[in-house]
């Protein structure tokens, strides 16, 4: 079995283009050609007594070339941060396809993180504002630190961020190519923003409809940002997978489609008002919605098959620049 490490995974990232292999990978799940089986989760209480999770994501991608079978395991502490670590890790393993043997193995934190931002891009390209000026961030971790690395290269006319944490000198330290404006409150934050994204360890939503202008994109990234009239009332909702998101309702999206809110209709994965997925805007098949009236919101659930097939396609690199350990698990 290969290993590689986090800084092996990072020198291999940096060669190729994540949003190009996402997109790909999410064309081949509306074609049917790509499986996401539910996923696997338990939580618990540690000693110091914060919410720990264990999240684990099988995929696989049966598209053109040879197929990609797979799985994901990210844990996180929410107690992580408070003693230096950072809040999420894990890896990502890659299956032998004829003797279904574990035949690579990789961090997933960063892999991970690139994924999700890269979704970002993506929805924004598609799905966002043409040519967005502000950006306001709410959560300032390491989600958001890769957001600000790679947001303001794709989209040029961005002139300034607003960051908004909990925790003030957090906000204030967080590095960014953009001017920086540290807001008070998330509404202050998003207030006039063209794309807002939300990342932060929130439970409960704290941001209301009333609090975003008419116009504005929401990458709702973290879980339980947005409250159910920000759903009920937005010109457009997207989501990666929509059966995934009723499955398994740990955000606020699935909670609100699944369960009965003043406001917003008990729904299920065929009679919601989501509008469609990403992957359906990127083959053609359904026109995009960008916000008008009203906002348009990105909802990711976050499926392994983008996990899995980054590491397929950065390994190839990995390998010309003799960044794998090899291991023998005696199988």
């Amino acid at each position: 079995m290969l290993i590689l490490t986090r800084s092996q995974v990072a020198a291999a990232l940096d060669r190729i283009d994540p949003v190009a292999v996402l997109e790909e990978a999410l064309v081949l799940h509306v074609d049917g050609r790509a499986r996401v089986p539910g996923d696997g989760h338990v939580g618990w209480t540690n000693s110091a007594g914060a919410a720990c999770r264990s999240l684990v994501k099988l995929g696989a991608l049966e598209g053109e070339g040879e197929p990609r079978y797979g799985l994901k395991v990210i844990n996180a502490s929410l107690s992580n941060v408070q003693s230096g670590r950072a809040r999420a890790g894990g890896l990502v393993m890659l299956f032998d396809q004829e003797t279904a043997r574990p035949t690579v193995l990789a961090d997933a934190a960063l892999i991970s993180a690139v994924r999700t931002t890269a979704y970002t891009v993506s929805s924004i390209r598609h799905l966002g504002p043409l040519a967005p000026h502000t950006l306001a961030v709410i959560g300032c971790g390491n989600l958001a630190r890769h957001h600000l690395a790679m947001l303001p290269a794709a989209f040029p006319t961005l002139a300034g961020v607003r960051l908004f944490d909990r925790h003030p000198e957090r906000a204030r330290n967080m590095p960014s190519p953009l001017p920086v404006t540290v807001a008070a409150t998330p509404a202050e934050a998003v207030r006039d923003a063209d794309v807002v994204v939300c990342v932060t360890n929130a439970t409960e939503p704290y941001l209301r409809a009333e609090d975003l202008t008419p116009g504005t994109f929401v990458a709702h990234v973290s879980l339980y940002d947005l409250d159910p009239q920000t759903f009920a009332t937005a010109d457009a909702i997207y989501v990666d997978d929509l059966p995934q998101v009723c499955r398994y309702p740990r955000q606020s999206l699935g909670r609100f489609l699944t369960e009965k809110h003043p406001g917003m209709p008990l729904l299920d994965a065929a009679h919601s008002e989501v509008t469609s997925t990403l992957g359906h805007v990127l083959t053609g098949s359904l026109p995009a919605t960008r916000p008008g009236g009203s906002t348009v919101i990105s909802h990711p659930d976050g499926l392994g098959i983008l996990d899995i097939a980054l590491l397929n396609t950065l390994l190839p690199v990995a390998r010309a620049q003799g960044a794998v350990t090899e291991f023998d698990l005696g199988m």
